[in-house]
């Protein structure tokens, strides 16, 4: 189980987990509900909707809404939320521990893909909650959040998608996305993240080899 630092957990979490594994052996990774700390009974994550391929965007269901019971029901989903997920012990030894590469953001994203690549599932349990303190650890907006963002979306398409779909993918990141978040950081004299977001772009020119 992966299980971020600045969470706190419910009352037999864990039990969900468990049977959510005995029942469905098809599934490698069982995702919480997670709340927001500091807004209590408000959503953070509820399971999450596939990620699209070109954009790199997906989203997470209930996201910032009050929990009134609306995302009760588990089921399998697209992607775990990497404050707390647990994945199975075969899963793990078929596909492999998550990739290092990463450090921070995206690397939760990039291990569910692997999985499903092999052939598991991503089992939601709502009657797990966890309730997050969301970056606290690097700070809700910080250089070093922003560098680690901007770096691993792009590293995130050069492992996970290939062909046409790659080409497309990092065209978009590097001539839409980029920009456009580059420029308004300069717009609103966020300097110090303009700088962290170029020089997240500019690892990649010093690592233009594939990270497998």
């Amino acid at each position: 189980m992966l299980l971020n630092n600045d969470t706190t957990v419910s009352s037999n979490f864990s039990r969900p987990i468990i049977e959510a594994f005995r029942k469905h052996p098809e599934v490698g990774v069982v995702a919480s509900k997670i709340h927001f700390s500091h807004s209590p009974g408000v959503i953070q994550y509820a399971g999450s909707s596939n990620m699209n391929p070109y954009t790199l965007t997906s989203f997470a269901n209930g996201w910032g809404k009050m929990d009134q019971g609306q995302f009760d029901e588990p089921g399998y989903t697209a992607l775990a939320h990497g404050a707390a997920m647990t994945v199975s012990r075969k899963a793990i030894e078929q596909v492999g521990l998550m990739a290092e590469h990463y450090f921070l953001y995206y690397e939760e994203l990039d291990w569910c893909l692997q999985l499903q690549k092999a052939g598991y599932k991503t089992w939601f349990a709502p009657e797990s909650l966890i309730f997050h303190k969301e970056s606290m650890s690097t700070g809700k907006q910080s250089p070093l959040k922003e560098y680690f963002k901007t770096r691993n979306r792009l590293l995130l398409a050069r492992r996970q998608f290939f062909g046409l779909q790659r080409v497309i993918c990092i065209t978009y990141l590097l001539l839409i996305a980029n920009p456009f978040h580059l420029i308004k950081k300069l717009l609103k004299g966020q300097y110090s993240l303009a700088v962290a977001q170029l020089k997240g772009l500019l690892w990649h020119l010093s690592n233009k080899a594939q990270v497998q």
